[in-house]
């Protein structure tokens, strides 16, 4: 009887220690980067465990648009504390904008939002660095960061398509634009934003229901 209490109590623990552990894997696109010239270039994406149990990502996912290069990889181990280069290929950069995405499978995962990553490229080099809320499967990037000019460029992803919004807030929460449309599962906007002062923005995308923004610096 006392054996067992005492393999009951272990037991206890061992879910109690189990369930206090964090599977946290953020994921960074580690090339393209830099100034990409049109031509062959490596695909690289860096995963990190950011938590304290070891992770076996069970999938990660590449896709440049409108290329059309896409790529996976499978069962990814993760040691607690590490990161992982994982190449994926290479992708050929016939010059233009275009978008990297790259996002994880993993739901035991405790933190979603650094499971997927986005970043603009051009021949300059990254243009920008998308945030994306996995949750509620939306995104927005926008390019140029900073802008001197007066087209600004909007790279977005809806949950779902139909209608949505663009909106952009100055640093007092007052509108300075809004744009309703009907968008498809991901697309791009340009917005003319000539009569815009210099100064920090808001730039808000929602569809009713959520909502994700990003900063915009507009140098005058």
């Amino acid at each position: 009887m006392k054996n067992r209490t005492v393999m009951l109590t272990l037991a206890v623990y061992l879910c109690a220690s189990v369930a206090l552990g964090t599977l946290d894997v953020a994921v960074l696109v580690a090339s393209p980067t830099g100034s990409e010239a049109p031509g062959a270039v490596p695909v690289v994406v860096m995963l990190a465990n950011a938590g304290d149990e070891p992770a076996t990502v069970p999938r990660l996912d590449v896709k440049i648009a409108p290329s059309g290069f896409e790529a996976y990889r499978e069962n990814v181990n993760v040691g607690v504390g590490g990161s992982q280069p994982v190449s994926m290929g290479v992708w050929n950069y016939a010059g233009g904008i275009e978008t990297c995405t790259a996002w994880i499978t993993y739901p035991e995962d405790t933190n979603h939002t650094n499971d997927t990553a986005v970043v603009i490229v051009g021949g300059g080099g990254v243009a920008d660095r998308a945030e994306k809320e996995l949750r509620s499967g939306m995104s927005i990037a926008l390019w140029p960061s900073p802008m001197a000019g007066s087209v600004l460029h909007v790279e977005y992803g809806l949950s779902e398509a139909g209608p949505a919004s663009i909106a952009l807030f100055d640093i007092q929460g007052r509108a300075a634009l809004t744009r309703d449309f009907v968008g498809t599962r991901t697309g791009q906007l340009s917005l003319s934003l000539s009569g815009l002062s210099g100064g920090v923005y808001i730039v808000r995308l929602s569809d009713g229901r959520s909502a994700v923004t990003r900063k915009l610096v507009v140098q005058r």
